[in-house]
């Protein structure tokens, strides 16, 4: 993966100076796990994943670890479409600037472990022992198992093609506030939700997890525009009623 540093791309790293918030709980239906204890569940065992000793059937859910900061709105994706997915997940703060908690160098050796090349950007999951980087390649993951897991909700997008379309285009927008592409985006997200309450249908998929992030960053820039983007802002005021988004904003956030 080639990172431009004029684009957005799909991780955050030590480009975006801020401090590191030393404790931070993601959310009530996430807990703490020690990172050495992750790699020590769900053994892979004659390819069937085994937990506690006990075999997974496809409906259950396999251990789901996210690394994260909650000021990054790549990792913010990943953090709406678990929270969305009502799968059970753990998550780690990391610490990208200094050598307290859980650090860069941390992340960097679970990258390892998982056959990556150690970059300790985030996000990072680790599911079972698969260990996932590139925040819309964790959110296709997410996707597929929120769609076989008893219990879950399915963040697969009814638009499959469209939904691929708005986060490739999403991803490839200039870091600004404002710009042509910027707009030409927002005209292309308007008129969907024209005709669908979600970005790529009727119901949340992984194309609103990917995309919600950057809208929630730009649309103070609507206030004073009147009529313009009128279902942009009734998308948006209903995003921020729904408590999986919700839970993921936080005061001070990084722009890209």
């Amino acid at each position: 993966v080639v990172v431009v540093v004029c684009l957005f791309v799909g991780c955050c790293c030590c480009c975006c100076c801020v401090s590191f918030f030393s404790s931070f709980l993601l959310s009530s239906s996430s807990t703490f796990l020690s990172v050495p204890a992750l790699f020590f569940r769900g053994r892979r065992e004659g390819g069937r994943r085994r937990k506690g000793g006990r075999t997974m059937s496809s409906t259950s859910s396999p251990p789901i670890c996210l690394f994260t900061h909650p000021r990054c709105p790549y990792a913010q994706r990943v953090w709406i479409a678990l929270e969305m997915s009502n799968l059970t997940f753990t998550s780690q703060i990391v610490n990208l600037y200094g050598s307290s908690g859980f650090t860069k160098a941390n992340l960097k050796e679970i990258e390892k472990r998982g056959g990556l090349s150690p970059k300790g950007y985030v996000p990072v999951i680790v599911i079972d022992q698969e260990v996932v980087r590139e925040s819309s390649v964790c959110i296709e993951r997410i996707a597929k198992i929120s769609s076989e897991v008893e219990g879950a909700t399915s963040l697969l997008p009814k638009n499959s093609e469209f939904a691929e379309k708005m986060i490739d285009f999403c991803n490839s927008l200039p870091c600004s506030s404002s710009s042509p592409e910027l707009t030409s985006f927002l005209n292309l997200l308007e008129e969907s939700l024209n005709e669908n309450e979600f970005l790529a249908g009727d119901t949340f998929s992984s194309a609103d997890a990917c995309i919600l992030p950057f809208l929630q960053r730009v649309e103070s820039e609507w206030e004073g525009e009147g009529r313009k983007y009128k279902q942009l802002r009734k998308y948006m005021n209903n995003a921020h009623n729904l408590e999986g988004f919700k839970k993921t904003v936080v005061d001070d956030w990084w722009w890209w």
